[in-house]
């Protein structure tokens, strides 16, 4: 049982402070601004993960026959971006021959000449970004060997 005094240190804590135990007072205030945090947190959470901000697409290997049946118009697809994004990962043009690109994906839509003439760039158009920029395939030679390869979006 509890002694007077001690009984009464309590019942005057909890009249000062209107809670039971004084360590464990939060301020209203400070609480309702983590609460506030936490529903703001979540709600952006949310709404991020609905624009599809947190969904990552899956590794999609390179398929040639894949590659060449698509058409690069197809705007509901993003199948070429995907297989070239790997193809660069992965490295898989790299130290390949000009014939050997081209028997893989097909003949380039552009080709700008370098500045010497044994330098290339061979473009091969993937798709289209939703501000309707062009994203395509960059491959770099050099003696007809590839050197680079990587995706650009203008």
């Amino acid at each position: 049982m509890l002694s007077n005094h001690t009984w009464m240190a309590q019942s005057l804590t909890r009249k000062e402070t209107g809670v039971r135990n004084p360590k464990l007072h939060i301020p209203v205030g400070a609480a309702r601004v983590r609460i506030q945090a936490i529903i703001y947190f979540i709600i952006i959470s949310l709404a991020l993960s609905s624009c599809g901000w947190s969904k990552k697409e899956t590794r999609l290997p390179f398929d040639a026959q894949t590659w060449k049946e698509i058409s690069i118009f197809d705007e509901q697809s993003n199948v070429r971006r995907r297989m070239a994004e790997d193809l660069v990962r992965q490295g898989t043009l790299l130290k390949k021959t000009r014939n050997e690109v081209t028997e893989m994906l097909g003949q380039p839509h552009d080709i700008i000449l370098g500045s010497h003439e044994n330098q290339a760039t061979l473009y091969y158009f993937v798709g289209k970004e939703y501000s309707g920029e062009t994203v395509a395939l960059r491959i770099v030679t050099e003696n007809s060997v590839v050197l680079n390869a990587y995706i650009s979006i203008s």
